[in-house]
């Protein structure tokens, strides 16, 4: 076999295994104008549009009842420090205390959630859930930001309630959280103090 030859064969396997073994495979078509020997460019070169969290007017991330969210970590939800959800919201609760405080506002929105926090939290993250991160926004628009009174931390049995000192590292926790609003529909909003969240989080109710 002249060196031609062996050339020629050596292309030929090294043309079948860059193709994937493909059957059939049609050779590329040089474009119209192209110069000769080279591979016309795709249709479009655009990059697939990566997926956005859906944000409201205010910045914040839209959730819903029940839908993970978290923050701590590297920006996913699976290497978040604190992961929580809110299970559920109930207008117009009625206090389990004995000697709860009446509404200052006009009326007591109690917030049940679910709290999961990682071995590696840092200590300052385990704080955030405080009525005083929290606002609601009426149906007119308004933000209630004072929704912080002394029947959000009276209205509820302790053992109801969110732990109100800092949340512990590599644990879980159900607990119940309550505002005192003006409202009985509208937006809950939460921005937790002091803490980069790229805006924070909202729910209707």
């Amino acid at each position: 076999m002249t060196r031609i030859q062996i050339a020629l064969v050596a292309c030929v396997a090294t043309a079948s295994l860059l193709s994937g073994c493909a059957e059939s495979a049609a050779p590329p078509q040089a474009a119209p104008g192209a110069a000769v020997g080279t591979t016309a460019p795709p249709a479009s070169t655009a990059l697939p549009t990566t997926t956005t969290k859906p944000r409201s007017a205010r910045g914040l991330i839209q959730k819903k009842i029940g839908e993970i969210a978290g923050f701590g970590g590297t920006g996913s939800i699976d290497s978040s420090q604190v992961k929580f959800t809110l299970d559920a919201i109930q207008v117009d609760a009625k206090c389990s205390a004995k000697y709860a405080s009446r509404s200052e506002n006009g009326h007591l929105v109690v917030l049940s959630w679910t709290i999961q926090t990682s071995a590696d939290m840092e200590p300052a993250m385990g704080g955030m859930f405080n009525p005083h991160s929290f606002a609601v926004v009426g149906q007119d628009g308004l933000t209630e930001a004072n929704v912080a009174t002394a029947a959000t931390y009276s209205c509820l049995k302790d053992s109801e309630q969110l732990p109100v000192g800092d949340l512990a590292a590599g644990s879980k926790y159900v607990g119940k959280l309550v505002l005192d609003t003006r409202s009985t529909s509208g937006v809950i909003t939460f921005r937790p103090t002091g803490l980069d969240t790229s805006g924070g989080w909202e729910w209707p109710f």
